[in-house]
């Protein structure tokens, strides 16, 4: 049996020769066509140091080039309108004057925010050490009602304004 198979063997070896890729190939008595020809890994790794230093280079340069937002974003100071004049309400009941004052706009340094679309719960409005987002309470008097791409709008009871971020 061994003799058979050695035959075939020798007879496929002859059948491959006939498509050689070398000199070496014809004239080897122990050419195996069936061994694969070893790849050389230099082109491989060549390969793969230029990508890996391209994506260091690319990451390093955004690193150096990138500013923080701190940075680049000037913070927008919100003061209070000037002090009101005094509303006098003369009741037709009593001689009695009574004096209310409107409550002045919050004082806070917004520092940036976030608009994602209208109405979403994603928008933030940036403030010192707080993020608010549209309903929370900016202080005892003020909410927050919504975050716009241009500036916010506040409400106090029955009085909005809408406060521009420049």
């Amino acid at each position: 049996m061994s003799y058979i198979l050695d035959a075939l063997q020798k007879a496929e070896r002859d059948r491959l020769r006939e498509n050689p890729k070398e000199l070496d190939d014809i004239v080897s008595a122990n050419w195996n066509p069936y061994t694969s020809d070893t790849e050389s890994m230099s082109v491989k790794t060549l390969g793969a140091v230029a990508i890996f230093l391209l994506l260091l280079l690319g990451v390093g340069g955004y690193l150096i080039l990138a500013k923080p937002i701190s940075d680049s974003v000037e913070p927008l100071v919100v003061v209070p309108e000037q002090a009101h004049p005094s509303v006098l309400v003369i009741p037709t009941t009593t001689q009695e004057l009574k004096v209310s004052r409107p409550i002045s706009l919050p004082v806070m340094v917004v520092s940036g925010h976030m608009f994602i679309a209208q109405a979403s719960a994603s928008n933030r409005l940036f403030t010192g050490q707080r993020t608010l987002k549209a309903g929370d309470r900016i202080d005892e008097n003020w909410i927050l009602l919504t975050i716009g791409p241009d500036g916010f709008r506040i409400r106090n009871g029955e009085r909005t304004e809408y406060l521009p971020y420049r």
